[in-house]
């Protein structure tokens, strides 16, 4: 396996947004004509080598150690149970405290662990057709949760009492809450990523190319937002402080920003295979999986007031 390092990257000169005719500014003093808009910026701070496969990061809020699902597999077999998966545990300066934190064994297989998430000290990842979890704590025995029917499960999300897994092969979304209880709602075709914030469910379709609000309560139907001409094949999506978003476009290989009035798609940073990232709210600290690199970017997200001449 190959030795984990961690390497600082250059800061990139100048705005990462491509955006046409503008200029920076920190202030509107309402003296300059034109318009002025508050939109974010990402500066790409360090890479996580080392990795294999990598496709989705959890951060643990109690102590910034991150989780990193490795789906390990020669020949791009992603939905195969061969036993070969395993989760890396990092620290938060971003160096790999221990590749195979959680390893597949006879007795508790681990196959293409992808989307995860952390509920009650618990972390829960997708395996194929299962959700398994185990504690941060005191690992031990992994637990697992059966739902009838499921196919491919991709991407996992908590509200902070539920956790929420889509199933992409049959387009479904299933609640899952601390009593055990599983339920559904309506969800759009070959679903993937999925977020939970303040009460509100996003989601994207990797074939749809389609992000989209979800009714926790299952009583509406997906809302589109509308935005399918700008990307080929989404894989996550995260809401900022603003409400605006972060989605990865794995096949258009783009890091894309979303207006809070879901009009606008900017794109922040080209990259190959950007997978299923983690947000760290604290630190504005943004963790995008390059499956197909063998690496995690690091991005510090920041706003800057933007200045458009007339």
């Amino acid at each position: 396996m190959r030795n984990s390092i961690l390497t600082l990257a250059a800061i990139i000169a100048g705005s990462v947004l491509l955006v046409t005719g503008c200029s920076e500014s920190e202030s509107d003093n309402g003296t300059v004509p034109g318009a002025w808009e508050s939109v974010w910026k990402i500066e790409q701070i360090a890479v996580i080598e080392g990795l294999d496969l990598p496709e989705c990061v959890a951060i643990d809020k109690a102590n910034g150690n991150l989780y990193v699902s490795n789906v390990v597999t020669p020949d791009e077999s992603f939905w195969v149970d061969d036993n070969n998966g395993f989760i890396s545990q990092v620290k938060p300066d971003g160096t790999i405290k221990k590749l195979k934190w959680l390893k597949s064994t006879a007795t508790t297989p681990i196959h293409d662990p992808k989307g995860m998430c952390i509920l009650g000290r618990k972390l829960y990842f997708n395996d194929n057709t299962k959700i398994k979890y185990i504690s941060l704590d005191e690992p031990g025995e992994v637990g697992v949760i059966t739902i009838e029917g499921a196919k491919k499960l991709n991407d996992l999300a908590t509200d902070g009492k539920s956790v929420w897994a889509t199933d992409t092969e049959t387009g479904k979304v299933f609640c899952i809450s601390a009593d055990g209880s599983i339920r559904q709602i309506p969800a759009p075709a070959s679903i993937n990523g999925i977020t939970c914030y303040q009460g509100k469910v996003f989601a994207v379709s990797w074939d749809l190319h389609e992000v989209y609000e979800l009714d926790p309560t299952g009583v509406k139907e997906p809302a589109a937002f509308g935005l399918a001409s700008h990307f080929t094949a989404l894989d996550s999506i995260e809401v900022l402080g603003d409400n605006s978003f972060i989605v990865t476009d794995f096949k258009g290989n783009q890091l894309c920003w979303i207006s809070a009035d879901r009009k606008t798609v900017r794109q922040l940073a080209e990259l190959t295979s950007p997978a299923d990232v983690g947000y760290d709210r604290v630190n504005n600290l943004l963790y995008v999986p390059q499956l197909l690199e063998n690496r995690v970017v690091i991005y510090k997200l920041t706003r800057k007031l933007l200045h458009f001449q007339p």
